[in-house]
């Protein structure tokens, strides 16, 4: 069952709370490591976003293969993701430049097929690296979701990159509602209603 009106506030509190210093705690690593221009972190309307710079530390041009500094880089993330329990999206984002070498389009057709690709790598990696699997699901939104607009190699630069989103927690607390208020797939009622059927009809 979800919250209650009186503990809603109370847990939404606690959550935030937790955000503000798990933020704390990236941006200290993030100085440690000297990983400024490569990793940035803010808070936005969903909750808290780490976004890794894909040219700086991620993966080549038009691939979705983790390099292996940048596994190094997840695995400290992870660690430190841990300290919560909030639900995580993974996000891939592009820019707006097309896909056009022959090589990369036999795996990768379009924008939508890296970015994709990208963002599930890294809930893959997150996994392996102690991340609950229920805790995460992952996104890739082409160039359609850039933080500045596409209008040279240095803005293009800054779209490129990966999400981790970790929801706050009136977000999740809306995601639970949602989804008992959902109604059944239309295949999953008429399955339903075969076996409802198939029961009515049997015979001893």
């Amino acid at each position: 069952t979800g919250a209650t009106t009186d503990t809603k506030p109370i847990i939404m509190e606690q959550s935030q709370v937790q955000l503000t210093t798990l933020k704390e705690r990236v941006q200290k690593w993030i100085l440690q490591q000297k990983l400024e221009r490569e990793v940035k972190i803010r808070f936005n309307e969903r909750g808290l976003v780490i976004s890794l710079m894909t040219d700086k530390i991620l993966f080549r041009s038009g691939y979705a293969d983790l390099l292996p500094r940048t596994q190094r880089i997840l695995s400290d993330i992870a660690e430190l993701l841990k300290e919560t329990t909030n639900p995580l999206v993974i996000e891939g984002h592009t820019d707006d430049v097309a896909i056009t070498s022959p090589v990369i389009k036999r795996k990768y057709n379009d924008n939508w097929d890296l970015s994709t690709a990208r963002a599930v790598n890294v809930l893959k990696y997150l996994i392996r690296k102690g991340i609950s699997p229920d805790r995460l699901s992952a996104a890739g939104y082409s160039s359609y979701k850039p933080l500045v607009p596409n209008i040279d190699d240095i803005t293009r630069a800054k779209n490129r990159r990966i999400d981790i989103v970790i929801l706050k927690a009136d977000l999740i607390e809306d995601k639970e509602k949602q989804s008992r208020e959902l109604p059944l797939p239309s295949d999953v009622k008429i399955k339903q209603q075969i076996e409802k059927e198939n029961i009515e009809t049997i015979t001893y």
